[in-house]
């Protein structure tokens, strides 16, 4: 008889698990700086995507028609609002490892995601070198 209340707590604790990584969410946008590049995103060493020429509108300082959308547990590219292609992936306690490769240099980042979900890539740092801006709410974009 005592077993049962344990059983209860351990089949309650995994599916708020379960709920919490259905609810995981990222925005991956391409911002500013970006002139017919073409990027390799690798996401936690094991998905990959080829991102074809990034170019950043000048009066918007983003990449308006591409963007990356994770939500729940697919990872999705999006070009010109439609899906091009989708994949599992799974980001264990909010951490995400964002290896990205432009114009022969990679770069990585480890992305906490409880610091914003809203993540920036931009090419503008020094030599046009890649950097990440995090945000917890969505940024303005006129």
């Amino acid at each position: 008889m005592k077993i049962y209340p344990l059983l209860i707590l351990i089949l309650l604790f995994g599916s708020c698990k379960a709920q919490q990584r259905a609810n995981q969410k990222f925005y991956l946008t391409f911002g500013s700086c970006f002139k017919s590049t073409n990027v390799d995103l690798k996401f936690n060493k094991l998905v990959k995507l080829n991102v074809k020429e990034l170019t950043s509108d000048f009066s918007a300082g983003v990449v308006l028609n591409q963007r990356i959308v994770f939500d729940g547990n697919m990872l999705k590219y999006i070009l010109s609002n439609e899906e091009i292609s989708s994949q599992r992936l799974l980001i264990p306690n909010n951490q995400l490892l964002l290896e990205v490769e432009s114009s022969g240099i990679i770069k990585t980042f480890n992305i906490n995601l409880r610091n914003g979900i809203y993540v920036y890539l931009e090419n503008c740092g020094p030599n046009k070198s890649l950097e990440i801006k995090q945000y917890k709410n969505p940024p303005m974009v006129e």
